[in-house]
């Protein structure tokens, strides 16, 4: 039995297997939220050997995605917003991809080097949004985490594969990424509903892309909006930053 890290009941064992393909781990599953978890992540150093994992082959693809989304979202759902903050910004490719988007976008990430957004990193204590893209199934302590992001923004936008119904076992879906050792915490709707209300916010979701706000969201607006036809629900653009941000690095104009 563990307590399951989101809601505190007791959590069986549900499955078992070989993590980064020689350690035997052990996951358990709460009966109330639904949220899997592993046993106590030992391996983590070696897991985290490269921040960046091979296996993630998906990242440009995916910050792409992700840019589009967002650019979609805060035109109709938070219109007034303009400080914002990427937490876990890897290289720095989304925030690049933001700020050439016209939105003002800074990176905060404790692990790995700034490549693409360098000059634009954290200097603020609160953004009027904050994003965090595939880090919630990286958390040990999944409830400090989140509350830790709403210490930094109102609203949090993140993303992260809600576990099938039918639960699957680590070795029937991919998500659990048993090779690399990274992915530790599965979450339901119901475990995601329980966090948002722990940092009083409101949750909406869809296609792996979830919101915790301080007011509700339209669950069908938000699904329109997250679909790829979302551009009809908002048609502003903001000027790029591009060459503003030139001449602040460079001193020159384009």
């Amino acid at each position: 039995m563990m307590d399951c890290h989101i809601c505190g009941t007791n959590a069986p064992l549900w499955a078992q297997a070989k993590i980064l393909k020689k350690y035997d781990v052990s996951y358990y599953r709460c009966p109330h939220c639904g949220f899997i978890q592993t046993e106590k992540p030992y391996w983590l150093g070696e897991a985290y050997s490269e921040i960046i994992d091979a296996e993630d082959i998906g990242l440009l693809r995916r910050n792409i995605d992700n840019a589009a989304v967002v650019s979609r979202l805060v035109p109709v759902f938070f219109p007034r917003a303009e400080t914002f903050l990427d937490v876990g910004g890897g290289y720095g490719v989304f925030v690049r991809l933001m700020r050439d988007r016209g939105f003002d976008f800074q990176w905060d990430d404790k692990y790995t080097r700034n490549l693409f957004a360098r000059g634009f990193e954290k200097n603020r204590e609160r953004y009027d949004i904050v994003t965090a893209f595939e880090l919630f199934e990286h958390y040990d302590a999944p409830k400090e985490e989140i509350k830790n992001l709403a210490v930094l923004g109102d609203t949090i936008i993140f993303s992260t594969l809600l576990l099938p119904e039918p639960a699957p076992k680590p070795d029937e879906w991919w998500y659990y990424s048993t090779s690399t050792g990274q992915h530790i915490s599965f979450y339901t709707k119901r475990a995601l509903e329980y966090c948002a209300q722990s940092i009083g916010r409101y949750y909406t979701g869809s296609m792996g892309i979830h919101i915790f706000s301080k007011r509700p969201i339209s669950s069908w607006q938000f699904r329109l909006a997250v679909s790829r036809i979302g551009w009809i629900l908002s048609r502003a653009q903001r000027e790029s930053l591009l060459p503003k941000d030139y001449e602040r690095l460079t001193g020159e104009k384009i």
